[in-house]
Formats: C-alpha cells, structure tokens, sequence
C-alpha cells in the first residue's frame, strides 16, 4: 500500500505542483469569482498534494505523537468548523509533550508547506575529499517562463533525512536534519560516506521535495543499480531516484 502511494500519489502530486500555474493549499476565497479563478484541473490533484505532505508530517513528528495528536484534534473538534491551524495546534501541543526540545513547531513548519505554491529540490554537493556535503533548497519548476513576474522567495522548512551505502539504512525515517525557512544553503560535516559511496538523501521518500546530486553520486548510484546489490537500495528510493531523475 505505502509503495502504490507513493508511486501513484506522490509522483503524480510533485508533477502537477512544478508547474507555475499551481497555487498553495491554503488559498483565501472571498467571492464565488475567486473560487473559479484558482479552480482547475491541478485543483483535482491537490488532494493528492494534501494527503503526501501529511505523510510527510506524521514521519517527522513520528506515528505514535501524529496519531495521538490527531485523535485529540477529533475530540476537540469532530462535530465543529475547523481551519488548519486549530489541526496544527492540536498536533504540535502532543509533538511538545512527547518531544519538549523539538526544534520548530508544527505550525512553523506546515505554513511553508500549506502557505506557498510549489515545493523544493534539494540539491546535494560532496566534498569527496573532507567528507562534508553542501545542501541548498530552491522551488522546483518542470518549466517556467521566462516573463515571469513572482518575486516571491519560495524556502521551506525541509525535514532531512540520508543514508549512504556504508551505513545503509532506509528503516528509519526520522529526520536528522532540519533546513530551515531561512536557509538556502546549509553544510553537513559528519555525513560517514567515503569517497566511493553513494549517498541518498529522502529516505523512502518521505518528504515532498526533488532531490538532486553532483554528477559524481549520481554515478556511484547509476552503477550500484546496475549491479547485482541493487536490492539494498529501498524499492521506494528506486522509484524516487528514476522519478527525480527523470524530472530534473
């Protein structure tokens, strides 16, 4: 079931949403003309958008405190008008009381998801000699024309999540690092990939983002999977690597 969502969900969601036509989940409507100024046929794949970045969420703040946080949401509000935010202050009160030092709210993190159009590709750069890659984040666009008039700074709060071919694992989904709303541009030192190993960032692809390499790992990946050890790379991260690839 995860593995036909993701190929028939996620997918077909990250396509619709680079183009430059799509809009935010959250749209503001204060008149039957704007509500057909932002229906469309990408309107119908929204639902798709939601339910990725809700499987986005429940990763990062983990099953067990999604699940809690959300029967409380239904206590409080099942038989009322809800927004999201009153979804979001219901989720992030369980995400404090199980995780106390957690970096970001729930809030802080879904308003960049919900608020703006689009999503990111996160870009990896290795230093194959210090060990030490170099992530930055910019909205994603299948195409974009170049009259342009958005100006806006499209940044997100991004839930990391890696793994490299020395310490394979594609269990774990928590994420390890955060980029932040103000970043484009982070480092991360202590990765433990030699030289010869691929790197994989988006562990079953749990995030909604693109992920995109140097032109070194996509080679030490292009000639794993073309080995008899293809297996160890999770059959979700298979299918996100030749969807990005395809995409970028």
């Amino acid at each position: 079931m995860e593995d036909q969502f993701v190929v028939r969900q996620v997918h077909t969601s990250l396509s619709s949403d680079s183009l430059e036509s799509a809009h935010a989940l959250s749209v503001d409507v204060g008149s039957p003309d704007s509500i057909w100024s932002i229906f469309s046929t990408i309107t119908y794949n929204k639902g798709k958008h939601r339910a990725s970045v809700i499987r986005m969420m429940e990763h990062f703040m983990t099953h067990e405190t999604f699940r809690k946080g959300l029967s409380n949401y239904l206590a409080a509000h099942g038989n009322k008008t809800a927004e999201p935010d009153d979804l979001f202050a219901n989720l992030d009160s369980q995400y404090l009381l199980d995780f106390p030092n957690r970096p970001v709210s729930v809030k802080t993190v879904m308003d960049t998801w919900t608020l703006q159009s689009g999503h990111p590709v996160i870009t990896i750069t290795r230093n194959y000699i210090s060990g030490a890659l170099t992530v930055t984040q910019e909205r994603f666009y299948l195409r974009r024309s170049g009259d342009s008039t958005d100006t806006h700074d499209y940044k997100w709060w991004v839930p990391l999540t890696y793994t490299s071919n020395t310490n394979r694992d594609f269990l774990s989904t928590t994420t390890r690092t955060w980029m932040n709303s103000a970043s484009s541009q982070i480092t991360i030192n202590n990765l433990g990939a030699s030289a010869n190993d691929w790197v994989i960032f988006n562990v079953q692809q749990i995030g909604f983002y693109r992920v995109n390499y140097d032109a070194q790992n996509w080679a030490l990946l292009a000639n794993y999977l073309n080995s008899e050890s293809f297996t160890n790379i999770h059959v979700l991260n298979r299918a996100q690597l030749l969807d990005d690839a395809f995409n970028l």
